[in-house]
């Protein structure tokens, strides 16, 4: 999940990764809107692992003021409804470690957690 301090140059780049992504028949996303307002949006591709469909859900995004009011939870299910009707077998996301209100919030859900991912920047690898 996105948190509420996304920047201006990274919501740029998140645009131009929409756009690109917009009109590929393995990516869909969906917004949240009231009284013409965009309040959130969600998007997921599915991808193929050994020849499994997955849904990846890649972000999810409620502004403050609309968050705990199942804004979220109405994005989750209609990125859901869509990859059922694609045949996706599981369903995947990430949250960062230190977001716990996002954990809550998948778990609620019914996701679990399956595993960790480990990343490092190029300067903390060892030489």
């Amino acid at each position: 999940m996105l948190d509420s301090s996304v920047h201006v140059e990274s919501w740029q780049k998140h645009k131009r990764f929409l756009r690109a992504k917009i009109n590929q028949k393995n990516f869909a996303a969906f917004v949240a809107e009231t009284n013409h307002e965009l309040v959130g949006f969600i998007h997921g591709e599915i991808l193929f692992s050994e020849g499994a469909r997955i849904g990846i859900i890649q972000n999810v995004y409620v502004k403050e003021p609309y968050r705990s009011r199942k804004v979220g939870k109405a994005l989750v299910r209609a990125l859901l409804s869509w990859f059922k009707q694609k045949r996706v077998e599981r369903i995947q996301s990430f949250v960062r470690a230190r977001n716990k209100k996002a954990f809550a919030f998948w778990k609620k859900l019914g996701f679990q957690v399956r595993g960790y991912q480990i990343e490092s920047s190029w300067k903390t690898l060892i030489k």
